[in-house]
C-alpha cells in the first residue's frame, strides 16, 4: 500500500468585524505560532483540536507527515492581511520543497476576515489551489460557525464542520477530514460534495446540538449516514459577528451518489 505524503497546517481565528483592533502577529504568538516539527510536538498528544485528529489518522495509516505552519489566536478583530499571506506562503513553500505531495489536510476556523479580504478561508484555498497540481487533494476541518463560501467549495475536495455546539468534537472533525482523503486516494472512492446556502444568520445563543430543533437536524444527518446515503455532512451556522460578503449559513453533504448528496442537502436545508 502506498504511504501518502501529506502536508498539515492549522489557521484559526474567529473574527469579530466590529472589533476596531486589527489582529497582529503578536496576538497569534500569545497563543500558537509554530512551524515545522514543533507542530507535531504540540499537537500529536493533544485531543481537543482538529489537527490532532488529523495527525492520529495519518499516524494510523503510516503516512509521511510534512508539518507546515500552525497559527491560532483568540477571537478578535480582522487579521492583518500580512499574516494571512505569511500562512499562505508557508504552505506554498512547504509544497515546493516537499514534492511529490498527495494532500493538504488542515484545520481552519472558517470565519476569519482580514484587513483586505472578507473570505480568508476561500482566499487561502484558491491561492493554494493555483500553485499545486490538480491531483493534490485538499481537505479541511472547520468550526461549525464558519462562513463556507462557493470559493471554499470550488477549491477544496472535502470540508468537514463540527457537529456539536457547544464544540466537543474538534478531534473527531479532524479524523473525518483526514479519513476522507485516504478513502479517495487509496480506496479510489469517488465522492460528490453538495452545498446549499441559506440566507440567514442565527444568534449563537439561540440553538444547541444538545436539545431542540438544531439537535434534530444533526440527528437526521447522522441517520442518513447510518443508512449509507451520506458519507459525511456539516451544517454551518455562520457566527453573527462577521460583517462580510458573501455571507450566510450553509449545508454541506458528501456521498458516493450525486443524487443522494443533493437530495440530502435539500432535506437538511429545508428542515
Amino acid at each position: 500500500m502506498k504511504n501518502l505524503r501529506v502536508i498539515v497546517a492549522d489557521f484559526h481565528q474567529e473574527t469579530n468585524s466590529f472589533n476596531p483592533k486589527p489582529w497582529s502577529f503578536e496576538d497569534f504568538e500569545q497563543d500558537t505560532f509554530l512551524e515545522g516539527k514543533k507542530i507535531l510536538e504540540e499537537y500529536e498528544n493533544e485531543s481537543g483540536r482538529v489537527l490532532s485528529g488529523i495527525l492520529r489518522v495519518l499516524k494510523d495509516n503510516q503516512a509521511e507527515v510534512i508539518p507546515s505552519c500552525a497559527m491560532r489566536s483568540t477571537s478578535g478583530g480582522p487579521v492583518k492581511h500580512e499574516i494571512v499571506e505569511y500562512f499562505l506562503q508557508s504552505l506554498i513553500k512547504c509544497y515546493k520543497e516537499s514534492k511529490p505531495v498527495d494532500a493538504f489536510i488542515m484545520g481552519v476556523h472558517g470565519a476569519t476576515q482580514s484587513t483586505e479580504v472578507d473570505d480568508v478561508c476561500g482566499y487561502i484555498l484558491e491561492k493554494l489551489r493555483e500553485q499545486i497540481e490538480s491531483s493534490v487533494v485538499i481537505s479541511i476541518g472547520c468550526d461549525m460557525h464558519g462562513n463556507i463560501t462557493e470559493k471554499c467549495v470550488k477549491n477544496a475536495n472535502f470540508i468537514c464542520g463540527f457537529q456539536t455546539y457547544p464544540h466537543v468534537d474538534q478531534y473527531q472533525t479532524g479524523v473525518r477530514a483526514a479519513s476522507l482523503v485516504f478513502e479517495k486516494i487509496l480506496e479510489k472512492k469517488r465522492y460528490y460534495l453538495s452545498k446549499i446556502t441559506l440566507p440567514m444568520i442565527v444568534p449563537a445563543s439561540g440553538y444547541s446540538t444538545e436539545k431542540g430543533p438544531f439537535k434534530e437536524i444533526i440527528d437526521f444527518g447522522k441517520e442518513l449516514m447510518r443508512d449509507g446515503k451520506l458519507r459525511d455532512f456539516s451544517v454551518f451556522q455562520m457566527q453573527p459577528w462577521l460583517d462580510v460578503r458573501p455571507a450566510g449559513s450553509s449545508v454541506l453533504t458528501i456521498s458516493e451518489s450525486p443524487f443522494e448528496s443533493e437530495r440530502a442537502a435539500s432535506r437538511l436545508a429545508e428542515w
